[in-house]
């Protein structure tokens, strides 16, 4: 597996990965994918950036992140391609975002919606050094 910085060639197929995350969190965003689109374009003009996961030339999963300018790494979105889950990939892209991408003196602080039972339960399998989970 490979990561790549995403740039503004990126921002479809980030927003679509994100209609996504939305639909399988549970979560209420009313956003469709050209508003999703739209929003991304600014955070990524500002203080997110989005790093893009592959398998040969396949996106298998993205991290969307921001430096809180503490000691963290406020890491607002993660998600797996849903046709590749349960692959190990979510674990490798992780293992790849903090051996590469996150400098080591850096902790991670994710939220997690409460009713996305499928996140809070990957969080809880306790793999995922360095990470805090919001509830």
């Amino acid at each position: 597996m490979q990561w790549r910085l995403a740039s503004k060639d990126d921002l479809r197929l980030l927003a679509e990965l994100n209609h996504q995350l939305n639909a399988d969190e549970g979560h209420r965003n009313p956003m469709n994918v050209d508003q999703l689109q739209d929003r991304m374009r600014v955070w990524l003009a500002a203080e997110y950036r989005a790093v893009l996961f592959q398998r040969q030339d396949d996106v298998v999963a993205y991290a969307l992140f921001r430096d809180d300018e503490r000691s963290a790494l406020y890491l607002r979105q993660f998600f797996v391609v849903r046709s590749l889950r349960r692959q190990g990939l979510g674990r490798a892209a992780i293992r790849l975002l903090l051996a590469e991408v996150v400098p080591k003196d850096k902790r991670i602080v994710l939220d997690v919606l409460i009713e996305n039972d499928a996140g809070r339960a990957v969080l809880a399998r306790g793999w995922l050094p360095r990470i805090r989970c919001n509830a």
